[in-house]
């Protein structure tokens, strides 16, 4: 049983937090199995028996058990993402702060996998600009993948650290910060996480979450906004430190507008406001939130001259940009300085640019191909987009040959067209081929390709 497992000072602090007869509950409830929860993609139709809407957000499922989700390829195809429940309450926290219509600037600051990032995507949709940042490199590329398969061009993908953001004074209205920490949030889903717990651990994280939300203050515009979050419950990284911001900065906590039925504690101390999910009374794993408003500071403006690093498409390569995409006036095609050609927002280019003169960004807009000499071979990443020219020769896959492509192991396809292809499962895009007639080139990246052996059911 779990309860031997917990630490004793651990227990101490649950009993400090909560009422004597909930303890049991809470101890209880962390040996149950955690709750199944998925998010749609906002513009994809996912047709699903037997889910339970999640309150907090429109997108958000509750499914009966847990799927096999990498033979599924809808979950391929960014038709939806697998996500805690309790962290899509960002969507509804996201409602009260900020209009999507205002064209918002949206950090998010320890962002892989992309869990919260995917969800302010579809959030915003299309409109604002959304910068996913994530500190480690290899986590940066998965965080990448993930928001490519949302298809969105008005989001962006840095790897730096947070002080780095101090060059872009006053630049985000929205800076959301899920912070580092002890993670005793996540004791059920991952018992190994309880071996790692201390008091000694918990003062770390402390510290380390200080020391962030210090770093990233400056990029903040002024009446702007932090969503401050942890996976975890103890007030030493929770409410103790919200307060300790608004003490040490100009930052006001803000109360949030949170439905008591949806079971969320409201915790205050002093004139600091924190919301915590427990999983005794939330069908979800431990999460904290809070928000912070800046009431003083530097507002943003672009430096006259900025160093470009996203350039026009020659004609040539214009003419090529359009045999694959097709694209409204608030959109354009910029290319970078290695050669590929991505989709952005008219109206953030020059914001993009100049982050881009500042950070090192991985991605930037949409991702549609890299030219070889005058040649657009196109992305992976871009068969996910709908902005693909209806030109291109579809070629719908059923579930076992969707599989077989994933693995790499899909030697033919019924068509007499040889060119390129873009293949689709549910009339969404999976990926490129070249039909050669006699055999097919599958242009999947290895990375993303299926390992394991399909189960016998499918073969």
């Amino acid at each position: 049983p779990i309860m031997t497992q917990v630490p004793s000072e651990f227990l101490e602090i649950m009993h400090a937090a909560l009422p004597e007869h909930e303890v049991k509950a809470f101890i209880d409830s962390l040996s149950q199995a955690s709750p199944v929860s998925i998010r749609k993609h906002k513009h994809r139709d996912l047709f699903l028996d037997h889910t339970e809407a999640i309150a907090w957000c429109p997108l958000g499922f509750y499914l009966p058990e847990r799927p096999q989700f990498i033979f599924d390829p809808d979950f391929h195809t960014g038709t939806y993402y697998v996500q805690e429940a309790s962290s899509m309450i960002l969507w509804h926290i996201l409602s009260q702060i900020v209009l999507a219509g205002d064209q918002p600037k949206i950090l998010e600051l320890c962002a892989a996998p992309g869990g919260k990032s995917t969800l302010i995507a579809n959030f915003l949709d299309g409109q604002g600009l959304l910068v996913s940042n994530e500190v480690i490199k290899s986590r940066a590329y998965t965080l990448k993948y993930n928001l490519a398969k949302d298809a969105y061009p008005n989001t962006m993908v840095t790897h730096a650290d947070p002080n780095d953001f101090a060059r872009l004074t006053g630049l985000f209205d929205v800076i959301v910060v899920d912070a580092p920490c002890s993670g005793e949030g996540m004791f059920r889903k991952d018992p190994a996480s309880i071996s790692e717990w201390s008091v000694q651990h918990v003062e770390h994280c402390s510290l380390r979450q200080k020391r962030i939300i210090a770093d990233i203050l400056p990029a903040l515009k002024p009446g702007g906004h932090i969503v401050y979050s942890t996976c975890t419950y103890n007030p030493t990284e929770n409410i103790d430190n919200i307060e300790w911001y608004c003490q040490e900065f100009d930052l006001t906590s803000v109360e949030m507008d949170v439905d008591p039925l949806w079971g969320i504690k409201s915790i205050h101390k002093g004139k600091s406001h924190g919301y915590q999910c427990y999983p005794h009374l939330v069908k979800g794993e431990g999460f904290f939130f809070s928000v912070l408003r800046k009431d003083n500071g530097e507002p943003f403006s672009l430096p006259k001259k900025a160093q470009v690093s996203l350039i026009d498409p020659s004609k040539k390569q214009n003419d090529q940009i359009h045999l694959w995409a097709t694209y409204d006036d608030d959109l354009q095609v910029i290319i970078d300085k290695i050669g590929q050609a991505h989709m952005i927002p008219t109206i953030h280019r020059e914001t993009m640019n100049f982050i881009s003169s500042q950070l090192r960004v991985i991605a930037a807009g949409l991702t549609i191909g890299a030219f070889n000499k005058d040649l657009l071979l196109p992305d992976h990443e871009f068969a996910f987009s709908s902005m693909v020219n209806h030109d291109i020769t579809k070629t719908e896959l059923s579930l076992k040959d969707a599989l077989l492509f994933l693995k790499k192991e899909l030697n033919e396809i019924h068509s007499d067209k040889s060119s390129w292809h873009l293949v689709t499962y549910h009339g969404r895009g999976l990926g490129w081929l070249k039909n050669l007639g006699n055999r097919i080139n599958n242009y999947l990246p290895n990375e993303h390709r299926i390992l394991k052996p399909l189960p016998p059911n499918i073969i």
